[in-house]
């Protein structure tokens, strides 16, 4: 939350008032929320992050383990830059209607 406040896509307030969004969640895609959130590097994946440059097995093990890793987080980051925020509310909305239909339902 306090890097999203930091970014100035949220503002939290003390009380009932609570935590505020700043930007039009429609114009706000997933990727940037998640860039911010892990401090613009993110990976799906982390893996051996301090392998020994001299060890064959430690500067190979991340390419002889994961070949498709590069294709793999490119494409979860096309994907996120795809969604908005404003999608993920809807989705909840929706969920929770159908929720409560079905609870309706079997009363």
């Amino acid at each position: 939350m306090s890097f999203l406040k930091d970014h100035k896509i949220i503002e939290s307030h003390r009380g009932k008032t609570g935590i505020q969004l700043l930007v039009d969640p429609a114009q706000l895609d997933l990727l940037t929320i998640y860039k911010i959130v892990e401090e613009d590097d993110p990976h799906i994946f982390q893996v051996h992050q301090n392998a020994n440059a001299e060890c064959p097995v430690g500067r190979n093990i991340v390419n002889a383990v994961f070949p498709f890793l590069d294709d793999a987080e490119k494409q979860f980051q096309h994907s996120l830059q795809h969604d908005t925020l404003a999608d993920v509310i809807e989705r909840l909305k929706q969920l929770e209607r159908s929720r409560n239909h079905e609870s309706s339902s079997t009363n």
